[in-house]
């Protein structure tokens, strides 16, 4: 399975926890999960956590502390609403799950539960390994001139 169908079928049918508005995106910002909840929404989202991410890991390196970024969280909230992101390393690239809450009674608790749903989700894909996508075996085209290469990519002649 790729990666997707893998974390789509972890959301859906494996996990334990509430994932109510909870997303899952790569480094540069594209959605690889979304719940049902934030899916209107999830590019913008994707987009926003890959950026405050960023900021954050650059910011911080102004602070003179040299550690793994995979130790790290990202939290922006107050008593009883924010965001919470984790870092999440997935066949050696970094990914971000994050959550968004709101009127939430006990945020402690959520947070704990978010963090035992990363380390549970990392557990599922190491286990579950991702298929790497087949190299292809033939060209698109095959004979193409350098003739027609050069028509192909002229402007405006």
């Amino acid at each position: 399975m790729n990666l997707n169908s893998l974390i789509a079928d972890y959301f859906e049918n494996k996990c334990e926890f509430d994932i109510s508005m909870t997303t899952v995106v790569r480094a540069d910002g594209i959605v690889v999960y979304s719940s049902k909840d934030l899916r209107p929404k999830a590019a913008s989202i994707g987009a926003l956590v890959g950026g405050v991410w960023q900021a954050a890991e650059a910011l911080n390196t102004h602070s003179g502390v040299e550690e793994k970024v995979t130790d790290y969280r990202f939290s922006f909230d107050k008593a009883d609403s924010g965001i919470y992101i984790l870092p999440v390393l997935i066949e050696g690239s970094s990914y971000y799950m994050a959550t968004l809450y709101s009127d939430t009674f006990n945020p402690a608790l959520l947070k704990r539960n978010f963090r035992l749903l990363k380390e549970d989700i990392e557990t599922f894909l190491s286990i579950n390994k991702v298929t790497k996508t087949h190299l292809r075996k033939e060209f698109l085209f095959k004979n193409i001139t350098d003739e027609e290469m050069d028509n192909l990519f002229a402007f405006g002649r």
